[in-house]
């Protein structure tokens, strides 16, 4: 449970850094105003109108695309969540039988490996928009990871 608090946590320190992106794009164009005043430069108006009209444009499209994340994420870890729940239900019913336990237990710990691995991607996206994430060239096994995904998908 700590993980999916960390991970709305997450998500709403990224909102609160589109409102930054927001301000720091609006005082980015205040201050190309201001300098060019103040240097006594002649700035034409429709110039100053399109500086903040990108300015505008690009605080739209990060916002978009947050709420898009954020909406792609929702669905994305509710799906192995669910897969938990449903093969917890399974193994309930099927309690005298072990290898049906076994392997709803299996798919369990593929469905909570996929979720974490999810939650930590989220949270290495702050590494990667500030230039702090180092990325490593290993070796994985592709079956394994595709046998993983279509359990968690097929329940």
């Amino acid at each position: 449970m700590g993980n999916v608090s960390s991970l709305l946590c997450h998500c709403k320190e990224l909102t609160h850094n589109e409102n930054d992106q927001c301000q720091q794009h609006s005082a980015a164009a205040d201050e190309a105003i201001h300098w060019h005043t103040n240097t006594g430069q002649q700035i034409a108006a429709d110039q100053v109108a399109h500086d903040a009209a990108d300015a505008l444009r690009k605080a739209e499209e990060a916002s978009v695309a947050k709420t898009e994340f954020l909406s792609n994420m929702s669905h994305d870890i509710r799906t192995p969540i669910n897969g938990i729940m449903g093969m917890l239900d399974i193994a309930e019913d099927n309690f005298d039988n072990k290898a049906r336990v076994r392997d709803c237990m299996t798919k369990m710990r593929g469905a909570a490996s996929h979720l974490l691995s999810l939650i930590n991607d989220v949270l290495d996206m702050t590494k990667i928009e500030s230039g702090n994430m180092q990325m490593l060239d290993t070796p994985f096994d592709l079956r394994a990871l595709l046998d993983s995904c279509c359990s968690i998908v097929e329940g």
